[in-house]
């Protein structure tokens, strides 16, 4: 293990905090924090239209079908689940063509679609976003549910064909506190072996407990499908160069709170998120204590860039980029955030969104220095995983 200790001074200048510029109180009145996330999002709207989504998803589909043909035939709706949907942006582009596989099929199958997420995901946008499948395919019924994965959502037996996107690297909470960092990064030598012991085991039970849920879920042969960040092994120079900026970042944040009179909160701002490796995605099926009734079809790594880093790559516009991994850091993170400084009493909406601005510019400034250690190559690059697990 190696230690990322915080760099001195990143987010302050002549010992006091760096000038950052913020919204105005218009600007800031007027920013819908959740409404960001599908402009934000471009890493998880690539995943999910990576070849094996878009292309085998259906194939295998058809299979489904096929295996399970009489259950087809019979008036039940076809029922498609996703778990962890967010606003609905990274999953409109699969879910148009599983429904258009189904009624290649049939033209009048009913088909339900149940998204879940966290009560506090943006409903509305969601069903603004995926509404007009109803019209387009006819017999589409779509739902909403607002709780965690980590606990049964739908009836036993009830669904045909479940996927997640871009979501299982949220654990279902923090086990303990960690001082220098915003979640476990790559290397745990960041904090002590207690901790890292915690988090570890929280995201071995957590992952054990997701597959758990949706093996009751799922009707027999029923296929869940889940992608999601999953870090090479070894790892990267710019995975390393990423896990310092993790713990900088932390560090500004917490100056961020200072600044605003409400560090003593600093405890509810370590992230819920974890770095999982291909070993730990397996462990489930091939370790000492194999889950029963579920098998995993097929495990894959893989890695993107995706393209409008590409384009800011060849324009040779470093702000543009540096701007772009602010967009991506606020996708993932802002709705968390957001929800947090909400339980604080005493500050206005408009303070509130002006806090979660500056943690985002204050730590844009603040980590400038590590993007030396990330070639250009590996601006953009995202790794991932895929796997297609079936109840038996």
């Amino acid at each position: 293990n190696t230690y990322f200790p915080r760099q001195d001074g990143p987010y302050k200048q002549n010992n006091k905090p760096r000038k950052v510029e913020t919204p105005t109180m218009t600007e800031a009145t007027s920013i819908k924090m959740s409404d960001s996330y599908k402009k934000d999002s471009h890493i998880q709207q690539t995943a999910t239209g990576h070849a094996i989504a878009t292309e085998v998803l259906p194939k295998r589909l058809l299979q489904y079908i096929s295996d399970n043909q009489e259950e087809f035939d019979s008036p039940k709706p076809f029922r498609i689940a996703e778990f962890g949907c967010a606003d609905g942006s990274n999953s409109l582009s699969v879910l148009t063509q599983l429904i258009s596989t189904i009624r290649a099929k049939s033209s009048s199958k009913p088909i339900e679609i149940i998204c879940t997420d966290l009560p506090t995901a943006n409903f509305s946008i969601l069903f603004d976003t995926l509404n007009p499948l109803k019209e387009k395919f006819g017999n589409v019924y779509i739902q909403a549910s607002g709780e965690s994965f980590y606990s049964q959502i739908l009836a036993d037996n009830s669904v045909d064909m479940a996927f997640s996107f871009t979501s299982i690297h949220w654990i279902s909470q923090v086990p303990c506190f960690l001082e220098g960092t915003m979640y476990t990064p790559l290397s745990e030598g960041a904090f002590s072996e207690d901790a890292a012991s915690a988090w570890r085991h929280q995201a071995e039970q957590d992952w054990r407990l997701f597959l758990d849920c949706r093996s009751k879920e799922l009707k027999s042969n029923g296929l869940l499908y889940v992608t999601t960040v999953c870090y090479p092994t070894p790892t990267t120079k710019a995975n390393l160069a990423q896990a310092r900026m993790n713990v900088e970042a932390m560090g500004i944040l917490v100056e961020v709170l200072q600044e605003y009179g409400i560090e003593e909160h600093k405890k509810e701002f370590n992230l819920p998120m974890v770095s999982r490796q291909r070993k730990d995605f397996m462990e489930p099926f091939e370790g000492e204590k194999p889950l029963e009734g579920v098998v995993n079809e097929f495990y894959n790594d893989f890695s993107f860039k995706v393209d409008i880093f590409k384009k800011m790559i060849e324009s040779g516009d470093k702000e543009a980029l540096r701007n772009m991994m602010k967009s991506i850091s606020r996708a993932a993170t802002g709705p968390y955030y957001k929800s947090k400084l909400e339980k604080i009493e005493g500050l206005t909406d408009e303070k509130r969104t002006e806090i979660w601005e500056k943690i985002y510019d204050s730590i844009l400034v603040g980590t400038e220095k590590f993007y030396g250690d990330i070639q250009d190559d590996d601006y953009g690059r995202a790794d991932y995983c895929e796997m297609m697990i079936r109840k038996l």
